[in-house]
């Protein structure tokens, strides 16, 4: 009788799915065991993916992961970039305000570090006094005036170039070249606000396309904004040291381009545009704020 109806219950089985979840041997139970065993396991994977996050483990792409990317392509394909996230776009509000102020002479504190910087490109020589004086220009500025040069990048600008200096002394010195080690090469003071100015404009910030990113990847322009501000909790200062971080970066990028396509002065625009692709590329690469201090690291 019992085999009758467990005969039965396979047959109703079988009617009702067209196609087994697995197969047994008919003549084995431990078979049938060790297959239910397997198939609950099957089933319960994306318990155990959630269990792996956990743990801190990365859990492998799941499938509806991978139909999110395409999805996510084909938006970007149609539609441009992503929408941010609603604290991130508010931060870059934020931070636009803080990053776009213009230069003060008559501000201590903007002058204060236009001196730092005059002491650590010429420790031995005292400050100039009236402030124009021919060796700006060995430090890239147009003219024997360097307030004449803050006009696109105000004191942003300015401290993206200290920042370089103070932190990245030796690369900073190499690019800037006071002795002419490679010989003529670009001014690197304005080469270095165009840097912070591209960067501006891949966050949507620049005068040629105000309000629209310039990047060509738009998985950069999402992770450089989600870099700055990668939790709601990020301040205005972290993100700050963020973006210094990848302008120096980027300015090391330029320094090579320039040495890589032997570059002349009517060049640069093609430096630049090279640079902010292969800046770009490097951004897309990045995950998290701990991959930009780990490649500056190894390549500053």
């Amino acid at each position: 009788m019992e085999e009758h109806d467990a005969h039965l219950r396979r047959r109703g089985h079988q009617e009702k799915v067209t196609q087994p979840a697995y197969t047994r041997d008919e003549g084995s139970e431990d078979d049938s065991e060790e297959d239910r065993q397997s198939l609950l396991s099957k089933n319960n994977s994306s318990f155990d993916c959630c269990a792996t996050h956990r743990r801190g483990l990365a859990p492998q792409p799941s499938f509806y992961d991978y139909l999110w990317s395409v999805f996510a392509q084909l938006w970007q394909s149609f539609s441009g970039p992503l929408p941010l996230d609603a604290h991130i776009q508010q931060s870059l509000v934020k931070l636009k305000t803080k990053l776009t102020v213009p230069f003060d002479k008559d501000n201590t504190a903007h002058m204060d570090d236009l001196v730092l910087l005059w002491k650590i490109a010429f420790p031995e020589e005292p400050v100039p006094n009236p402030l124009p004086d021919d060796r700006w220009k060995a430090l890239g500025f147009q003219s024997d005036d360097p307030l004449r040069d803050f006009r696109g990048t105000g004191i942003f600008g300015l401290q993206n170039f200290l920042f370089m200096a103070e932190k990245y002394p030796t690369t900073w010195s190499r690019i800037v070249d006071l002795n002419e080690e490679k010989g003529e090469r670009y001014p690197v003071a304005i080469a270095s606000f165009n840097v912070t100015m591209m960067l501006f404009e891949l966050l949507g910030w620049g005068w040629r396309t105000p309000g629209q990113t310039t990047c060509k990847d738009h998985n950069a322009f999402r992770t450089f904004a989600t870099l700055l501000f990668p939790d709601p909790g990020a301040s205005i200062e972290e993100a700050i040291v963020v973006f210094n971080e990848i302008y120096s970066l980027s300015m090391l990028k330029l320094d090579e381009k320039w040495d890589e396509i032997a570059a002349g002065y009517m060049d640069f625009p093609v430096v630049l545009t090279k640079t902010q692709e292969e800046v770009e590329i490097i951004l897309s690469g990045f995950r998290q704020i701990e991959d930009v201090y780990d490649w500056n690291k190894q390549n500053l």
